[in-house]
């Protein structure tokens, strides 16, 4: 008798970018579904903005982490979708992971 199991489930890795295109700023997202998300911002114009990051995971939505160059999150659960953007007021890009 063969026994029939379901193939394992692979880590999905995700990525963004967006364009600040009065300023000349990029903003690069990246997440997956196992524990690392970060956003890099890189400043080739006028703009001084930083890195923004947001996750969620079975709690709910985290508050935004910021910094200048990158924001780096290590999430010790699984993570469900995660946000980025390069200002306070900027557009959010989002990745979304199915489980």
């Amino acid at each position: 008798m063969a026994m029939m199991s379901a193939p394992a489930a692979q880590a999905h890795n995700g990525y963004v970018t967006s364009n600040r295109p009065a300023c000349n700023g990029v903003v690069e997202g990246h997440s997956n579904d196992t524990g690392t998300v970060w956003t890099t911002y890189r400043r080739q114009g006028s703009c001084k903005g930083h890195a923004w990051i947001r996750v969620k995971t079975n709690l709910g939505w985290s508050s935004w982490k910021h910094a200048p160059g990158s924001a780096v999150l290590v999430i010790d659960d699984r993570i469900y979708a995660t946000e980025h953007k390069g200002c306070s007021g900027c557009y959010v890009k989002g990745i979304y992971h199915n489980h």
